[in-house]
């Protein structure tokens, strides 16, 4: 809630943490309380990254004719009915949504609401151009990940373990980063 909806942390002890610990724990139950045998979550289509870095310009004409008429014209959002994708009441600079894999695989498989069909390349740069857009900072991000190695190719956010520089970390192409680390 804090990163993804840029909230604040709920008390560990308030009623409020215990619904949602008890919510948690039903959806994990294995027959959440149906009697039913847990389904296999729905597999989303599979995203092939492309091999280079996203094109902002083309993010903002899919933008224009996929997104706008859901989340207006300046990623504004319409209260409670589709999220702001930047701006003030949008996710902050730490949620997963500003990292461009992480928002391009969830646009591939959900994006446009009722007719997800957008390609890769579209994906990727629509993610690219919404991410690009001003929103709330998280305090402390240079802390996260203490063990640089393991953090995500696509952080938008330094320090880095790796050499390549910030640009390439936000918009790829991202297979250079990944080679590195994998050599390591």
């Amino acid at each position: 809630m804090m990163r993804s909806m840029n909230g604040r942390a709920l008390p560990e002890d308030s009623p409020e943490m215990d619904a949602m610990v008890a919510y948690l724990s039903y959806l994990d139950a294995e027959d959440a309380g149906t009697g039913a045998v847990k389904k296999k979550p729905h597999e989303p289509p599979a995203f092939k990254t492309p091999n280079r870095a996203a094109t902002l310009k083309d993010g903002e004409l899919i933008f224009g004719n996929r997104c706008a008429a859901c989340h207006g014209k300046k990623g504004e959002g319409l209260a409670a009915v589709f999220p702001a994708l930047w701006g003030p009441y949008s996710f902050n600079d730490g949620a997963g949504m500003h990292r461009l894999l992480t928002a391009a695989k969830f646009v591939k498989a959900k994006m446009p609401l009722g007719n997800a069909d957008l390609s890769d390349d579209d994906a990727y740069d629509v993610a690219a151009y919404f991410n690009s857009g001003p929103r709330p900072h998280m305090e402390g991000l240079d802390r996260d990940y203490p063990d640089r190695m393991k953090k995500p190719v696509d952080t938008p956010y330094g320090p880095y373990a790796d050499p390549f520089p910030l640009e390439q970390h936000t918009i790829g192409p991202f297979q250079p980063i990944e080679a590195w680390y994998k050599n390591r």
